[in-house]
């Protein structure tokens, strides 16, 4: 166990403080959900799951970023997504799911936190890897 002292007292009591405040944090990591960097896209490559996607992504994302992802507007394109965050050694799937479901106001994205699943987010991601351009 680890001893701090606690102003002028020390010894038992400051030991069970510190174990119990340890022991309630060593908990609430296992409780909590696990972040964007530590999910994985369950879906990649599934057929059914593209097609799911798709379906998904040209029922509300075409409004900004086209149909199959295309649009004149290069920050709203999404066919080079991959390329683009790779080039800045960053997970573009990462990057996808903290955008999809925080959003990007700034640059007019909205957060799509409640409206999809975390299956359907991977879903619409599954279907932009299928567009993706060189």
């Amino acid at each position: 166990m680890i001893k701090i002292k606690l102003g002028k007292q020390s010894g038992r009591i400051g030991n069970l403080k510190t174990g119990f405040c340890f022991s309630i944090l060593s908990l609430s990591f296992l409780l909590m959900p696990p972040t964007y960097a530590e999910k994985l896209n369950p879906f990649e490559g599934n057929p059914a799951a593209i097609e799911r996607g798709k379906s998904i992504f040209q029922g509300v994302c075409v409004r900004c970023h086209g149909i199959n992802g295309v649009t004149p507007f290069k920050i709203r394109d999404l066919r080079r997504l991959n390329k683009k965050y790779k080039k800045w050694n960053k997970d573009p799937d990462k990057i996808f799911f903290e955008t999809i479901t925080n959003g990007r106001a700034a640059k007019g994205m909205p957060a799509f936190t409640d409206q999809y699943t975390d299956e359907e987010k991977w879903k619409i991601k599954t279907y932009l890897n299928t567009i993706q351009t060189l």
